[in-house]
């Protein structure tokens, strides 16, 4: 799978429509008692107590900073999920003047149906089988044409409930 996201100052970022992502290696093993963490809707500050900070600065987008989770994987190892408050909106980069990517450049997500809102779901089902009509409509439509070459369709205007 291709990357949505990138490399930042200390750190590697992923995002999905819903999350951004933030992997973090350590300089040197810690625990999670010396992990320096704050975040408000548009700043993140992560660090090792005692040192400068690996990431300070203004995100892109706002996040929900209630639904952030920061977990230590390993000693050096630090992981950061940011759920975003826009979703289905990629982000160029995690930090405001770092290096960006080009958001359309983004390949979409893989979706499937079981996805999507109960509502939408319902709404691009029907779609569906009413293009599988249209289109079954035209399959037996050729066929009788097929069937029949002593009539003259040529001037003939078929709707299949376009």
């Amino acid at each position: 799978m291709a990357s949505r996201g990138g490399v930042g100052k200390g750190y590697f970022w992923d995002q999905s429509l819903d999350e951004v992502s933030i992997e973090i290696k350590l300089p040197e093993p810690a625990s999670s008692k010396q992990i320096a963490f704050a975040i408000k809707p548009k700043h993140l500050m992560i660090g090792v107590k005692g040192q400068e900070p690996i990431i300070d600065g203004e995100l892109h987008f706002t996040v929900d900073v209630d639904e952030t989770v920061w977990t230590l994987e390993s000693p050096t190892s630090l992981c950061v999920y940011l759920p975003k408050i826009k979703k289905q909106h990629w982000w160029p980069a995690v930090i405001v003047g770092e290096e960006e990517r080009d958001p359309t450049k983004i390949a979409p997500e893989e979706a499937t149906l079981s996805d999507l809102d109960p509502s939408m779901r319902a709404t691009v089902e029907k779609m569906m089988v009413e293009q599988q009509q249209k289109q079954s409509n035209a399959a037996r439509f050729e066929a009788f044409k097929a069937a029949h070459p002593e009539l003259d369709f040529s001037g003939a205007k078929v709707n299949f409930g376009e």
